[in-house]
């Protein structure tokens, strides 16, 4: 079934759409848990997720429900689970289905949508450092993840330009 991994410029290619997968299974997973306490999250009862000291450092409530939350009215959570399930289901289909015409460009797609992520996820960073002054470890694992998965991706990417 999976014949064409002996070719090493597509066994390079599918090492990286593995990774890609596992990364992005973590990110949804992460990605998740910020969207469910963005569904849940009662103003007037708030909680707190764990590992979030309130006022401290690691204050996700100051971030997850602060003004920096959404853009153009959708929450960030929405968007990097949305994200992470585009490059999970992306680099599955690709894999599964290698030698079809129609799944050639989704390493493509895969690496645009890891790009966007990461600079929405950088600007986020940005703003928990500087202008929030309090991270949440989701968010920053989230960030961690969708780097990892972009510099994977562009190393895959290039590479394979110049075989």
């Amino acid at each position: 079934m999976f014949e064409f991994l002996t070719e090493r410029k597509v066994h390079n290619e599918a090492n990286i759409l593995l990774f890609t997968i596992m990364l992005s299974f973590v990110g949804m997973l992460f990605a998740g848990f910020l969207t469910f306490e963005e569904i849940t999250w009662d103003p007037l009862h708030p909680t707190h997720p764990p590992f979030c000291v309130v006022g401290g450092l690691w204050d996700c409530g100051e971030v997850i429900h602060g003004p920096y939350n959404n853009i153009f009215g959708i929450p960030l959570a929405y968007l990097g689970l949305l994200g992470f399930v585009l490059i999970f289901l992306f680099s599955i289909i690709r894999l599964v289905h290698w030698g079809r015409d129609y799944t050639k460009n989704f390493f493509l797609f895969v690496l645009f949508v890891a790009l966007v992520g990461a600079v929405l996820s950088w600007y986020l960073t940005y703003l928990e450092l500087f202008v929030i002054h309090a991270i949440c470890p989701y968010c920053f694992t989230s960030f961690l993840l969708i780097t990892v998965i972009l510099a994977v991706d562009l190393y895959g990417f290039l590479r394979g330009s110049r075989e």
